[in-house]
């Protein structure tokens, strides 16, 4: 073959495969928008909320901005608890609050009341307490958090 033709044929192979910057480096790019407050595990998660209530309570000036960061995070509550090792057991209360924490907050939009820092605490108290109950193994021979009452 002429290497002109063939240089003819690889040429646009090798232009189109060239990293463009600014350009999409995957067809599901628009998928890995990872917000700046997305916690590493549940641990996390439970750390940023009272951090959130903390700000919330003590700095009025970006009060909105903090508010939707907290809603935020309640709703990735069950996701992040769910990719953990914890029991379905386990799972379903922290699921269940962090639902209705959830309902609660996008029902009143704007600024934490009391009731609902209490509501907050206790979901991050109930995740504090999932994740001090001692791992077990199970009968397939694969480790669970056990439950604790």
């Amino acid at each position: 073959m002429n290497p002109k033709v063939l240089l003819c044929l690889v040429l646009p192979l090798l232009i189109g495969c060239h990293d463009r910057k600014g350009g999409k480096q995957s067809h599901f790019e628009h998928d890995h928008h990872v917000a700046h407050h997305w916690p590493r595990n549940l641990q996390d998660a439970s750390r940023k909320i009272r951090v959130r209530i903390k700000s919330h309570s003590e700095d009025g000036s970006d009060s909105e901005s903090i508010y939707s960061e907290i809603v935020d995070l309640v709703s990735w509550v069950p996701e992040i608890s769910a990719d953990t090792d914890i029991t379905e057991k386990q799972w379903i209360p922290i699921n269940d609050r962090a639902q209705a924490i959830r309902s609660n907050l996008n029902a009143a939009s704007s600024g934490l009341t009391a009731d609902d820092c209490e509501q907050l605490e206790s979901l991050c108290v109930l995740i504090e307490e999932v994740l001090k109950t001692p791992k077990r193994k199970d009968d397939s021979g694969n480790q669970s958090r056990e439950v604790v009452h």
